[in-house]
């Protein structure tokens, strides 16, 4: 099977590219977006993941998940054109969801995970903030551990540690690039360089703790 398109509701109020909007309907944008069946996979994975670490809320994350999904569908018009091989991060819940988009990319050497830094994401200069690249060390790092093994595990976040060696501005891409040490049967060990303008702007160095494996 090929592509397909997904139509997902969302009750946020945001200005994303290829909304269609309807002033009777309180709020709610439909998106239609493309998706590949390795995208679908993990958007599926990722509900499974809501579902088990939270199941007596399970409907609950579930709507949440899938509004965050629809947020997170559209390309922020603030935005550039996304570089070739990422897709769309299913949203890790509602602070991912405030945050903005992320996009994910498999190469041969390891996970790489990329952003647009935005106006929000900045300090009271025009620097990305270190909170906003210590947001982006741990989303990557939890990615790529997640998906050091088959079938995929949950992960914890036990220790980061994230050292800053330059800047990045509004309107730039940053790419997180992970490279996983081990992964042991209980603790995954990571390394990340993030980079921006083909400089290395931090490093950072995760410990996670395995949680177990998502029920199929």
């Amino acid at each position: 099977m090929g592509d397909m398109t997904i139509r997902l509701a969302s009750v946020t109020p945001r200005t994303v590219r290829g909304v269609k909007s309807d002033p009777i309907s309180m709020g709610v944008h439909i998106i239609d977006f493309r998706a590949d069946n390795d995208t679908l996979s993990l958007i599926e994975e990722e509900r499974k993941s809501a579902a088990v670490l939270h199941p007596a809320s399970k409907r609950r994350i579930a709507l949440e998940q899938t509004d965050a999904l629809a947020v997170f569908c559209g390309q922020a018009d603030d935005e550039g054109p996304i570089p070739e091989g990422f897709a769309l991060m299913p949203a890790f819940g509602p602070f991912h969801q405030m945050f903005g988009p992320t996009y994910f990319r498999k190469t041969e050497r390891g996970h790489v995970i990329g952003m647009y830094v935005r106006e929000a994401h900045r300090n009271l200069g025009q620097m990305m903030h270190g909170g906003a690249v210590c947001m982006l060390a741990d989303t990557a790092i939890t990615w790529a551990s997640k998906h050091s093994r088959e079938p995929a595990v949950k992960v914890l976040t036990t220790s980061l540690t994230v050292n800053f060696m330059g800047n990045a501005e509004p309107g730039d891409w940053v790419e997180a690039r992970v490279d996983v040490l081990r992964s042991g049967r209980r603790v995954i060990f990571s390394d990340c360089q993030i980079w921006a303008n083909a400089k290395c702007i931090a490093q950072a160095s995760g410990q996670f703790q395995v949680m177990g494996a998502f029920d199929n």
